[in-house]
């Protein structure tokens, strides 16, 4: 099922429910940047699996500490960009 809950209201209903579909938003739209920079930062990708797992259980258990800031819309990509 596809929603269209963004990062925001997901963290808000992982806060006060544990929601499960809020949780998956968060996964699907994020984990892969955070793996990506843990594996960046330590050169290792077992400990990067590792600290992208801690991450993420910290993000779920703290889901109602945080304050999201208001969503900046992306600017229009360039003509023959590939990005």
């Amino acid at each position: 099922m596809k929603t269209t809950m963004n990062s925001a209201e997901a963290l808000k209903r992982l806060a006060r429910q544990r929601d499960l579909e809020a949780w998956t938003v968060l996964l699907e739209r994020h984990g892969a940047a955070i793996q990506r920079v843990s594996r960046r930062i330590l050169g290792d990708d077992a400990l990067a699996e590792d600290a992208c797992q801690e991450t993420l259980l910290q993000l779920r258990d703290r889901a109602g500490a945080f304050t999201p800031r208001p969503s900046m819309p992306r600017p229009p990509r360039q003509a023959g960009s590939s990005a």
